[in-house]
């Protein structure tokens, strides 16, 4: 009878931190601040933080709707763009969007982002994606969707600041 106590008791301490432990692997918490929060820094040699900074202007317009809307701060001689954006998610079969703010700093021959501060807003109530309480019955697919653009979002960033900028003598 003892075994089969242990053995249930272990089933339900699996059932209980399983689902908190694939969760917490899929949206990356700051361990400082507690909050969800992508951050690297990318080594691109021999690129000045002047080229890597004008990389990183189209690559903003382009995937932001408006680049003259979520630029909040613009600084080439300090090398640092502050990005505030949305994407959209699907939530309960509902078009929703997830605000996040994304800052790209530059140096000679680097550059580091961090993609934070996440917001949910379906046009009728917005929550910090940390509010436990407001998305327990989709939190693991919110989760999901979050980390699946703000992937891409990080992909496509890096693939911009390795693309060498085209020629503008080019015979067109």
């Amino acid at each position: 009878m003892n075994h089969l106590r242990t053995f249930v008791l272990i089933i339900f301490t699996a059932m209980i931190t399983l689902p908190a432990i694939v969760e917490s692997q899929e949206l990356p918490k700051d361990e400082k601040s507690g909050f969800f929060s992508y951050h690297e820094v990318v080594k691109v040699d021999s690129i000045s933080a002047d080229e890597l900074y004008s990389r990183a202007k189209p690559w903003i317009a382009l995937t932001y709707k408006s680049a003259n809307d979520v630029i909040q701060l613009d600084d080439q001689n300090a090398g640092r763009i502050i990005v505030k954006g949305n994407f959209e998610i699907i939530y309960y079969a509902n078009q929703a969007w997830v605000n996040h703010t994304l800052t790209i700093d530059f140096k000679e021959g680097r550059y580091r982002y961090d993609l934070t501060s996440f917001v949910f807003d379906n046009g009728q109530w917005s929550a910090p994606l940390e509010d436990e309480k407001k998305f327990w019955g989709q939190k693991k697919k919110l989760h999901k969707q979050v980390s699946e653009r703000a992937n891409a979002i990080i992909l496509a960033l890096r693939e911009a600041m390795q693309e060498a900028s085209s020629s503008t003598d080019d015979d067109w």
